[in-house]
């Protein structure tokens, strides 16, 4: 987003981020928000406590309704074992295309799990977890043999004291994350059932464009 595309004097875009994860996405992108400068009025993340999609979208559409206006929407689940997964993806589509008051609405998936966004700072995945029964304790089990992901948990102490580590491979997570999804749209693969994959970086640079926005 260029800085014109805000006329001066109104207020900077708000942003709305809505997680399955009640701990480590949510640790996660409140952190990310604070690094880049920009405060809990303009990104407002909530979590549904829950690990249903569907509730995930349910809320951010309460959000939007009661907490409104809203420039920038992201629903964040995960693919994991849901079998609500493509509804939701389709209700955030849906969303999309409206006429809400948000301009932007985005389902940002991660298949299996957030923790591919993690796995993505320090190697570069590519074996389909399609068939694992837990696919995401799976890929965990794997993130484990990597620093600094020894003692990885979902626990708000981890995400704190590590986020600087992973922020020093930010950029080339957001790398591997969008030719991970251009080399499965080569490969054929329907959009939202890449796997392995994560739109997580879609958030991390709009969040920075914003960054930049507000520095201008």
């Amino acid at each position: 987003m260029r800085r014109r595309d805000v006329p001066t004097g109104s207020p900077p875009p708000r942003v709305l981020i809505v997680t399955e994860g009640s701990v480590s996405e949510t640790q996660y992108f409140r952190l990310l928000a604070a690094e880049m400068g920009l405060g809990r009025q303009q990104v407002v993340i909530e979590s549904r406590y829950t690990s249903s999609p569907m509730q995930v979208v349910a809320l951010a559409r309460k959000r939007l309704d009661d907490n409104g206006p809203f420039e920038y929407v992201y629903c964040v689940f995960d693919r994991d074992t849901h079998d609500s997964y493509h509804e939701a993806v389709r209700l955030v589509l849906k969303m999309a295309k409206d006429g809400r008051t948000a301009k932007k609405v985005e389902a940002i998936t991660s298949i299996p799990c957030f923790e591919y966004w993690c796995y993505l700072h320090v190697a570069n995945p590519a074996a389909s977890y399609e068939g694992v029964s837990s696919p995401c304790d799976r890929l965990t089990r794997e993130l484990k043999n990597y620093a600094p992901f020894e003692n990885y948990n979902k626990g708000k102490g981890w995400m704190s004291a590590n986020f600087g580590k992973l922020a020093a491979n930010r950029n080339e997570a957001v790398k591997r994350s969008k030719k991970r999804l251009a080399n499965a749209r080569k490969a054929g693969d329907e959009a939202y059932s890449e796997d392995p994959s994560t739109r997580i970086h879609i958030v991390v640079d709009d969040l920075k464009r914003l960054s930049e926005m507000d520095e201008g």
